[in-house]
């Protein structure tokens, strides 16, 4: 009977020993991080958000180059050109992240208030939440949505410590000499450079669409034979009928966007030159002519300001960041990331 008695202690202690020992690789295989960055932990629930916001892409991607269904059950586990959907997405996630960890290292390097750590960003977020709670309680004013998730929280805060770090850069690592900007003045897209122009611009509007090519192309016609402009509505009248409508407008660079109809005449005849028509067929309904134009013409490097300052530190601050990231201390943990799901 004694015996019998220590042999079952010693089988349940056996039996103990193993269920702490299977707890013990439970708890340490679900609290793994999926990685580390710099020595700073990534929690799987990290990177699943960044998996989570690559998914639509990997989808797309996948569809577009081969076909792939991505409601087939075997899609993220099925290899096309020699990745599964669900290694693409870990791949791109895994990059979108480390480029952020390394802007918010770099923010806060430059001395700016910056959480690193996935846990320290969740408290943020969550005290903004309760910010803008608070504001709308009170009547305050709040801007942008009510409350934010954690990927439009990022987002947001992607925006504000990209702004602040190139400002400081600029004074900085990647302060630009006089013969950058002014490469970058003369690559400036020539739509940001241009002042400008004012003039009057009358427009024809014929009413039936059918004639609208034959009688844009008879007033056309008639000017061009000399015809003063204010004799030919009532040669097209004798002709056609009452079908056409002349407008003249005075148009400037002062013209707001809310004024669509006047900024849509601006546009159209931003590149004409006086005495210039469209051409018959470019409109269905309208013809244009200039018959007074001022332009302007393009900023100096002298009148342009911040523009070849913005259009440098754009080009170059991904750049080097990319440059911070090449030298990052980084390591993926194979259990952590087997917790990821592409589904």
């Amino acid at each position: 009977m004694l015996i019998r008695r220590k042999k079952m202690l010693i089988i349940l202690t056996i039996c103990c020993a193993a269920a702490v020992t299977i707890s013990g690789v439970l708890i340490f295989c679900f609290t793994q991080p999926a990685g580390k960055i710099n020595a700073s932990p990534v929690p799987v629930e990290e990177l699943q958000l960044y998996v989570n916001n690559v998914r639509t892409d990997t989808i797309n991607y996948f569809y577009t180059e081969y076909g792939a269904d991505s409601n087939r059950s075997s899609f993220w586990s099925t290899q096309y050109g020699g990745i599964t959907p669900r290694e693409y997405a870990l791949d791109a996630a895994k990059a979108q992240l480390l480029s952020d960890r390394i802007l918010w290292e770099q923010a806060k390097e430059c001395g700016i208030d910056a959480s690193v750590d996935y846990a320290a960003k969740k408290q943020d977020l969550e005290q903004e939440n309760k910010r803008r709670s608070n504001q709308l309680e009170n009547d305050g004013v709040i801007y942008g949505t009510e409350s934010y998730s954690m990927a439009q929280y990022l987002s947001y805060q992607r925006s504000e410590l990209t702004d602040k770090l190139k400002t400081i850069l600029l004074e900085t690592d990647l302060k630009p000499t006089k013969k950058d900007l002014m490469k970058a003045y003369e690559e400036l897209d020539k739509n940001i450079l241009d002042k400008g122009y004012k003039a009057s611009i009358i427009t024809y509007t014929c009413s039936e669409t059918s004639l609208s090519l034959e009688v844009f192309t008879k007033i056309q016609v008639l000017a061009a034979g000399g015809t003063p402009l204010s004799d030919i509505p009532g040669l097209i009248q004798k002709t056609y009928g009452s079908i056409l409508t002349v407008d003249t407008y005075e148009v400037s660079p002062e013209i707001h966007r809310e004024d669509t109809m006047l900024q849509s005449v601006y546009d159209i005849c931003r590149s004409m030159a006086v005495g210039e028509f469209t051409a018959t067929d470019s409109f269905p309904n309208t013809l244009y002519y200039v018959s007074e134009k001022e332009d302007f013409g393009l900023m100096t490097y002298e009148e342009a300001g911040n523009y070849p300052t913005v259009k440098w530190i754009n080009e170059n601050f991904d750049a080097y960041i990319m440059d911070k990231a090449k030298s990052a201390d980084i390591a993926w943990n194979k259990l952590g990331i087997k917790r990821i799901r592409t589904e």
